[in-house]
């Protein structure tokens, strides 16, 4: 189990840990534990070793056993890339030994496919565009007839793409057809019901507790809140 003195981790994977948003979140959340005199440790997913011994679970980071461990984990991973056989059993580990992540191993598999991700959306009612997808990996041009009740243009996206990528915009048919043959088929793509309003924007919104806490316009992420979080997150 968690020790009772406050301890907070931030865990990146070596591939994302020297971009723009792990830098800023990091230099945050040293600031915010200093100021709070809460103890920080920074790690990346290639440190941890996990470990059953004795019938219990425990952790070893560079050969060092840990014997205290966090309160709370910030947790971030690169979910196009997330292993279930790897970075994933890391987390449920942390998970399993009483230690509150953010965000937990299942909200980060709920992101990991864009359809999976509306399939989460829906459930809990939240309004989004007529979406359709399918099944095997390779029976996009199948789909050419049955998305054309979505009209175009349309929306297609590949359901493992980030950042943008893997992104089209059918304008007809032929499009579509075109399309078929230019792009990679390693995962099933999505077709989905163009909203103009929407052309352009990407906005992201942070909620934790069922709060919204950070849009773009007010930073990353607050750290008030993380930092706080030991009690009620």
């Amino acid at each position: 189990m968690c020790s009772s003195s406050p301890r907070l981790w931030f865990l990146t994977d070596r591939r994302i840990k020297d971009d723009y948003p792990q830098q800023e979140i990091l230099r945050a959340l040293k600031a915010k534990c200093c100021e709070e005199d809460l103890e920080f440790r920074a790690l990346l997913m290639d440190d941890v070793v996990l470990t059953i011994e004795q019938g219990n679970l425990g952790l070893r980071v560079n050969g060092e056993l840990i014997s205290a461990y966090p309160q709370v984990v910030v947790v971030r991973v690169p979910t196009p890339w997330v292993q279930s056989d790897s970075d994933i059993t890391v987390l449920r580990h942390l998970e399993k030994m009483g230690c509150r992540l953010m965000n937990r191993p299942q909200a980060i598999l709920n992101c990991v496919n864009k359809f999976w991700t509306f399939q989460e959306l829906a459930g809990h009612g939240v309004p989004l565009p007529d979406t359709f997808s399918y099944g095997g990996h390779e029976n996009f041009a199948k789909m050419i007839d049955e998305a054309e009740v979505l009209e175009f243009p349309m929306v297609v996206k590949n359901t493992r793409g980030h950042r943008g990528k893997a992104v089209f915009l059918a304008r007809d048919k032929h499009h579509l057809a075109d399309l078929s043959h230019l792009i990679r088929h390693e995962a099933p793509y999505l077709f989905q019901k163009y909203v103009q309003e929407s052309h352009g924007r990407d906005v992201r919104v942070i909620v934790i507790g069922g709060r919204m806490l950070c849009t773009p316009e007010n930073h990353i992420i607050n750290t008030y809140h993380i930092c706080h979080s030991f009690g009620d997150a």
